[in-house]
């Protein structure tokens, strides 16, 4: 949910420098630029050991994500160069802010939900506290059965 909003605040946030006239609503649009790179960060890591539960590799996984964020990194500016040198400013910004629009639908249409997984559920506490996990089958107990 937190990095659903966070998604769809992004494209609200470069929409509006197209129309920041002031440098206090580019410093207030650069907070919320920061606010988003803060999200971005813990929830990145949380689901890439939602992802990696039980299986290992979370490092693996972590770095693949630092990637994604590098390669945006430098394609990001090169793709608002080459439409600032053909274009406007306005113009870089309304690309960008369609791009991110796609990334929030991609993100909100195929990214499962962690609260429907039973697994993040039940390690939230949000499954019955009469309903325990076996460790080793993640099967889950009837009242008063004994774990193997």
């Amino acid at each position: 949910m937190v990095m659903a909003a966070a998604f769809w605040i992004l494209p609200l946030r470069i929409f509006l420098y197209t129309l920041a006239r002031s440098p206090r609503a580019v410093v207030f649009l650069q907070s919320l630029d920061g606010i988003g790179a803060g999200i971005y960060g813990v929830v990145v890591i949380v689901i890439a050991a939602e992802l990696t539960r039980g299986k290992g590799h979370f490092n693996a996984l972590s770095g693949i994500f630092a990637t994604g964020v590098a390669i945006g990194g430098v394609v990001g500016p090169l793709l608002s160069g080459v439409i600032l040198q053909h274009s406007s400013f306005a113009i870089t910004f309304y690309a960008f802010t369609a791009l991110s629009v796609l990334g929030a639908l991609g993100f909100q249409f195929l990214v499962p939900s962690g609260a429907s997984s039973p697994d993040l559920a039940q390690a939230q506490g949000i499954a019955s506290a009469s309903k325990p996990v076996a460790p080793a089958s993640g099967r889950l107990l009837d009242r008063g059965e004994i774990a193997d």
